[in-house]
């Protein structure tokens, strides 16, 4: 009885236990797939975000450099030949205005300093100090155009009477290239009368001006004018002919300019910190980093980095034009380009690491989330598998024939039905205990409330069908052959209480149950007390027709009749 239908749940309980925890242990093997594959995903798409936006940022420097280094190159080879185009009209203006006077060498060196002292007022006025001495000062400080012409000792730093010969000098060891109209004049006018041929990086490039007739540039120089500049500078010369379809040197005119100036504006004002190199042939090297107007001198030597020798880039200046040759001999300047720290620094940033950590973020944050609301939930339903452990009761009675079944029960209406129909299902079996019969209910979404389960019905009908003689004719059977009989009967039972929408309540042994009017109330009862009576007949046709196909499966065949109480 009551000890017996307990005794039955046991094993239920016990099997519904073990399957509970290997579901238990099959969530736990997805979730940390899920946390396995979520920590894969978060780190692929931050690592392939990370590199696209490093890619595009390396992309950028790259075409920033180039466009640079084309700017660079453009403009160190253009303002070149602009200084060497200024000259030249200069020096054709000379010629053009001067050239009918002849040729002038066979003036000598006691000619022009006496033309130079008569003429220094020309250059700063009569009250200069180039004609009337300085009393504030002293030697050389204080020496005027009459003095003549000079140079300076091997140290560069004694003024000397020039005295008129360079050893140096293989064609040209006897000449004199003395400086006398000078624009600024303020500040330089110590610088008249100076021999430039006297110095040995000047001396060279006069020497092939006046060899081949063409424009010449000097070595790196370091200027007496330039003591307050820390950058070097250099000196173009441009010849100055006696006639213009002429190759005799008359003179020269010449141009200085500092480095630091020359880079000035050379780049936009966006592009900071390109490093340019200024090399000249005689291997002198003066670095300088340019950043838009800025231009900075770094100092003597390349000192370049070598982390950027990949992107060095190198263009050689030409000052002479088409045709023209310099015999090898000149000077020349190349100019090395490579960017710098701080030109990277412009492109290639830390963005693509903030975007990752960005990334790793979001996923963390996400899963987290998730996580979170996957325990919440979990504990949830643990408590609202506890407050229905202590709320429930259950009790029954076979004897006496009454079952009452009281269970706190909520959610939608769809699932406390099914909740329903699954429970009668197994009482009508002779199980009791739902919690036990059913642990996976509690784990369903809103199954709990304070509603019971037990419900009246007042308008239903039963039908109660029984096989004749079966209770004599299963006993002489195999356990096979009573359950394949029952298994074939009741499944077309099904299929008729299915199409005639009548509720299958369950079956008890040979006995089957089915009712209308549950579980939801109706009012056209008469209507579906009809289809119960339909059904009835249609069990007896279809089990006549079954024992007429298997004839060894009838429990008696002089009696085979289907009984059908209502």
């Amino acid at each position: 009885s009551s000890n017996g239908a307990l005794e039955s749940v046991a094993p239920i309980e016990d099997e519904h236990e073990v399957a509970r925890r290997h579901q238990d242990r099959r969530v736990c093997y997805i979730l940390l797939i899920l946390i396995i594959a979520l920590i894969t995903a978060m780190t692929a798409v931050a690592t392939f975000a990370g590199l696209y936006v490093r890619r595009d940022e390396y992309a950028n420097f790259v075409m920033q450099y180039n466009d640079s280094v084309v700017k660079v190159e453009y403009q160190f080879q253009y303002r070149l030949n602009l200084k060497r185009d200024s000259l030249m009209t200069f020096s054709s203006k000379i010629t053009s205005q001067y050239g009918h006077i002849g040729s002038l060498q066979d003036v000598n060196r006691l000619q022009w300093e006496a033309y130079a002292t008569a003429d220094a007022w020309i250059l700063g006025g009569n009250d200069s100090i180039l004609i009337v001495p300085d009393p504030n000062t002293t030697w050389p400080d204080n020496r005027t155009v009459s003095f003549g012409i000079y140079s300076r000792d091997a140290d560069n730093n004694v003024i000397i009477y020039d005295p008129g010969y360079e050893p140096h000098s293989k064609n040209y060891s006897d000449v004199f290239v003395p400086v006398w109209q000078i624009k600024p004049f303020e500040g330089n006018e110590r610088e008249v009368m100076f021999n430039l041929h006297s110095e040995i990086n000047r001396m060279q490039a006069l020497d092939n001006m006046m060899m081949y007739a063409v424009p010449s540039l000097t070595a790196i120089l370091q200027l007496e004018q330039d003591e307050d500049v820390t950058g070097p500078s250099s000196i173009l010369f441009y010849p100055v002919l006696a006639a213009i379809d002429s190759a005799e040197v008359m003179g020269s005119v010449s141009l200085v300019f500092s480095w630091d100036t020359f880079f000035t504006m050379i780049l936009p004002g966006y592009v900071k910190g390109m490093a340019c190199v200024v090399h000249d042939s005689t291997g002198q090297m003066y670095k300088y980093t340019i950043s838009g107007n800025d231009v900075k001198f770094m100092g003597k030597g390349d000192l370049d980095d070598t982390n950027y020798d990949d992107y060095k880039d190198d263009v050689e200046a030409r000052l002479l034009f088409e045709g023209e040759d310099d015999g090898g001999k000149f000077i020349t300047y190349t100019l090395v380009i490579y960017p710098s720290k701080e030109f990277e620094a412009q492109y290639i940033t830390n963005e693509p690491v903030l975007d990752a950590v960005g990334i790793l973020l979001i996923f963390l944050f996400t899963a987290g989330l998730f996580l979170l609301y996957d325990r919440l939930v979990d504990i949830r339903q643990q408590e609202i598998c506890s407050e229905s452990h202590g709320d429930s009761h259950t009790s029954s009675s076979v004897g006496g024939g009454t079952v009452t079944i009281r269970r706190s029960f909520s959610g939608s209406s769809s699932v406390r039905r099914n909740f329903k129909l699954k429970h009668i299902e197994k009482v009508m079996k002779g199980l009791t205990g739902t919690n036990q019969l059913y642990p996976h209910l509690c784990r369903e979404q809103g199954v709990l409330d304070d509603e019971p389960i037990a419900e009246l019905f007042h308008n239903t009908s039963i039908m109660f069908s029984d096989i004749v003689g079966f209770t004599k004719w299963s006993p002489e059977r195999s356990p096979n052959e009573v359950f394949r009989l029952l298994e074939q009967i009741f499944w077309e039972f099904d299929e008729i209480a299915a199409k005639l929408n009548v509720f299958k309540l369950g079956t008890i042994g040979d006995c089957y149950i089915a009712v209308t009017g549950i579980p939801e109330p109706v009012q056209d009862h008469a209507v579906l007390d009809l289809a119960r009576g339909e059904v009835a007949l249609r069990v007896v046709r279809r089990y006549d027709q079954h024992c007429k196909q298997d004839g060894k499966h009838q429990p008696n065949e002089e009696d085979s009749s289907f009984r059908g109480d209502r």
